[in-house]
């Protein structure tokens, strides 16, 4: 089997990673799709980089493992429920 590469990609994920990669995008597109980055996705990642403490570059639900999906749900969820996560 050929080995492809790809920064993008992410990481191969079982049904657990699945499921909280799924949790994740459920609060994340929001934010960019209609709320406060409406159609700034790129703004979007940004801001959630910055509050995980990620590099941008490496600040994408494809690549995050578990812990990462939690940590971005709570920080998500705090933002849209009007907690302090403003920044």
């Amino acid at each position: 089997m050929r080995k492809v590469y790809c920064d993008y990609c992410g990481r191969l994920a079982n049904a657990e990673l699945r499921y909280w990669k799924k949790r994740a995008h459920a609060v994340f597109d929001p934010l960019w799709q209609r709320g406060r980055f409406r159609g700034h996705r790129n703004a979007a990642y940004g801001w959630l980089a910055q509050k995980m403490g990620l590099p941008v570059e490496q600040t994408h639900i494809g690549m995050f493992d578990v812990a990462q999906c939690r940590k971005a749900i709570h920080i998500i969820e705090n933002e849209t429920r009007g907690g302090s996560s403003h920044g």
